[in-house]
């Protein structure tokens, strides 16, 4: 089977090729990523009093996850790290974050069979730990032919990858054939994972590693005051607003949440601010013109291009701040009064983490699906520490009853802040599975 993939790949990767290319270009940061996505590396030798992990976090939500396992593993005496990434923001912040703890940060390597095996040649680990659902053949193949143990942890499949890989029942092989460990994030996602014939006896559920990176510690009252001092000292905020935020939002979504505002402050009487921080940084100029397209409805600020400003706004209208920046989520959450998640909203399903907000006990409001997080929503949902919004017409229906009623909002705090802490501890679970495989 692994020949007709071989097969394939070049195929499907030049058809494809336009559409990375495109992205490449917009998203920019790829230059110094290219050597290494052909397995060209400069990685010192094992040296054989150390072992080897190699460890892969595709981009920046699965780099930040895995900072607690990276510091227990950098502890252990006589073993060292390769740190791979996929997405250019990912390696960037790999490099910030991780560059002095680890050997060497590279962009992990095309799935092209000399490429794959040029890579391996250099890296030569002595156990590879893959997170969330980062299965490619070749590398899987690549792993069993020299008998190098290869973990998955954090393993989630959303509705969307479980629908698709039931279809390909068949392909399985190509897949989990390598896995020696698969760590799920979830019972749910331990489930489906055996639906799908893995074996039970290389299956454990360590839960998801996001919840112990979120670790609830708020800002003190001179940082918030700050912060809030950073994002509106240029601004003429209404009087005693609410702030509400867009957390990690995506396209279609930033304008169903100005509308929202819109409609809180002509229909509702109520003063808010909103901070909209998009999944994309590089959509900045994208969400700049549709500012543009409000007139006179918001005075809107960028937060990393100060020069782009509303010159326009009415006097007391709602105030927008655009935070385009990459990995300041959780600390703009702390200004929020409610938190409003990105990619839950039609067309989008799958959804971005609501486990910062719940952490910090900002009351959380979704759309429809997040079935990238369904265990969390519904344990959230059944503590009454979330909002979920069937309809987006009826969002600023919703908003403004939170934002009306203190008390609801302080009882979908603390369900929210009790189940995260009863979630917390995957860490240390995922640390010691894969310190089994030494």
């Amino acid at each position: 089977m692994i020949w007709i993939y071989r097969l394939l790949f070049p195929v499907l990767f030049l058809v494809g090729l336009p559409f990375y290319l495109f992205r490449m270009l917009r998203r920019g940061g790829y230059g110094n990523m290219l050597a290494g996505r052909f397995g060209w590396y400069r990685i010192p030798k094992p040296s054989p009093e150390k072992r080897r992990v190699w460890l892969q976090a595709v981009s920046v939500g699965e780099m930040l996850a895995i900072e607690g396992l990276l510091e227990r593993l950098c502890s252990v005496p006589n073993l060292e790290l390769i740190l791979s990434t996929t997405t250019s923001t990912g390696f960037k912040l790999a490099g910030e974050k991780y560059g002095s703890k680890v050997l060497a940060v590279i962009p992990f390597p095309l799935d092209f069979w000399p490429v794959v095996c040029g890579a391996w040649r250099r890296i030569q680990p002595d156990v590879c730990v893959i997170t969330e659902a980062e299965l490619w053949p070749e590398h899987l193949h690549e792993a069993r032919r020299r008998g190098v143990p290869l973990i998955l942890i954090n393993a989630r499949l959303s509705d969307k990858s479980f629908r698709r890989m039931k279809r390909a029942m068949a392909l399985q092989p190509l897949f989990y054939h390598a896995v020696s460990h698969i760590a799920a994030a979830s019972e749910l996602d331990a489930e489906r994972i055996l639906e799908l014939g893995y074996p039970a006896e290389q299956l454990s559920i360590t839960g998801n590693l996001k919840f112990d990176v979120a670790d609830g510690v708020s800002l003190s009252m001179e940082q918030r005051s700050k912060l809030l001092d950073t994002l509106w000292q240029d601004e003429n905020p209404v009087p005693a607003p609410f702030t509400l935020i867009g957390a990690s939002t995506w396209p279609g979504e930033e304008r169903l949440l100005l509308d929202a505002v819109c409609t809180l402050s002509q229909q509702h009487g109520l003063a808010v601010r909103l901070i909209l921080t998009p999944r994309h940084a590089e959509r900045r100029a994208e969400l700049r013109s549709l500012l543009q397209n409000y007139g006179d409805a918001f005075s809107w600020q960028f937060r990393s291009r100060p020069e782009w400003k509303s010159e326009s706004a009415k006097q007391g209208c709602p105030v927008v701040h655009v935070a385009d920046t990459t990995g300041e989520l959780k600390f703009l959450l702390q200004v929020a009064d409610v938190a409003v998640i990105g990619r839950s909203f039609p067309p989008h399903t799958e959804g971005q983490t609501p486990i910062e907000a719940a952490a910090l006990g900002i009351p959380v409001v979704y759309g429809p699906s997040l079935s990238n997080f369904r265990a969390i929503c519904r344990a959230l949902e059944a503590e009454g520490g979330a909002c979920r919004i069937l309809e987006p017409a009826s969002l600023s229906t919703t908003l403004a009853e939170l934002l009306q009623d203190m008390d609801r909002r302080q009882a979908l705090s603390q369900s929210a802040r009790r189940v995260f802490k009863r979630s917390r501890g995957s860490t240390e679970r995922t640390f010691q599975r894969v310190m089994s495989y030494f």
